[in-house]
């Protein structure tokens, strides 16, 4: 935690504990007294969860781009050499490359439309952040409203993909009443889009478990064909290993080709983890522990892909 943020975490921890210790002192002959300064603690509170939940969304947004990226890498990589392994069992025509490069194709842009899916949730977490403090206008209210609207309009085209899985699996949510402590525009906005978050979170929960089963089952093939093409058939042959150094490397990315798919399943259930804390949030049970922890694995998730991507 930087200086200037523990600075202002401290100014609002003591505001509320002054508002506190004035609402159990102050005499109930000024109720309205001890309503202000009652709402003054809540606000406090309020307002730092959000703060939360836009930095949440930061982290967030950067672990799924960061696999998405990678994922999208792999991929073509697995085509290529499912491609050269059919050309040496078989000759080939320009229709059985098309074939499978048209999956690419459309794989790639499933993910590109889910990156930038992500990074529109990642927005409307920021612009959250915004309509709890002092930003209430109108103009941030239509920012709002664009982008739930945008966000909900891909949404729409990514379940309809033909790549999706099943449209059973996107989960039909439970709607959620916003608390009665969420007060004036961003109750409202709550009310409004709250639930459509929430569905966009599962959207990208369910369509990021489907591409690391897509994607293991490629690894799979690949690796195969990568293990006894650059170690084992170098390793067996009768004459010396030219580069130690270089089959090792070679060994290594082989037996390492996996960890894209497990950091995509992980990022999944973090997805899931958003979603609760966000369900939360509008729900009026705020959960820094929760959220902090939803933050951690998000930045553990980037810290491991960029070690892959290496």
């Amino acid at each position: 935690m930087s200086w200037r943020r523990a600075y202002f975490r401290f100014g609002e921890l003591t505001a509320r504990s002054h508002a506190e210790t004035l609402c159990r002192h102050v005499r109930v002959s000024h109720p309205f007294a001890i309503v202000a300064l009652c709402l003054i603690a809540t606000g406090c509170e309020s307002q730092k969860g959000y703060a939360d939940l836009a930095e949440l969304g930061s982290a967030y947004a950067g672990a799924v781009d960061r696999l998405l990226v990678l994922a999208g890498t792999v991929s073509v990589d697995a085509t290529s050499e499912r491609l050269l392994q059919d050309r040496e069992i078989a000759p080939q025509t320009k229709e059985d490359y098309q074939k499978l490069s048209d999956i690419d194709v459309k794989r790639l842009a499933l993910i590109d439309d889910l990156r930038k899916h992500v990074q529109l949730v990642a927005n409307y977490f920021g612009l959250l952040q915004r309509l709890a403090g002092s930003d209430a206008s109108d103009q941030a209210t239509k920012t709002l409203e664009g982008t739930a609207s945008s966000v909900s309009a891909l949404g729409q085209r990514l379940r309809k993909n033909d790549l999706a899985p099943g449209a059973d699996l996107f989960t039909t949510l439970t709607k959620i009443a916003v608390a009665g402590a969420v007060r004036g525009a961003l109750k409202t906005e709550l009310t409004r889009h709250g639930d459509t978050i929430r569905m966009e979170l599962n959207t990208e929960e369910v369509l990021l478990r489907a591409l690391s089963g897509d994607i293991k089952h490629d690894l799979d093939i690949v690796r195969e064909i990568r293990e006894a093409r650059l170690v084992i058939v170098p390793f067996v042959a009768s004459d010396s290993i030219k580069n130690y150094d270089e089959w090792m490397a070679s060994r290594k990315a082989v037996l390492s080709m996996n960890a894209p798919v497990a950091e995509l399943a992980a990022a999944s259930t973090t997805l899931g983890k958003l979603r609760e804390a966000f369900e939360g949030l509008m729900g009026g049970k705020l959960d820094d522990d929760r959220i902090r922890a939803v933050e951690g694995d998000f930045k553990t998730i980037i810290a491991l892909t960029d070690t892959v991507k290496k």
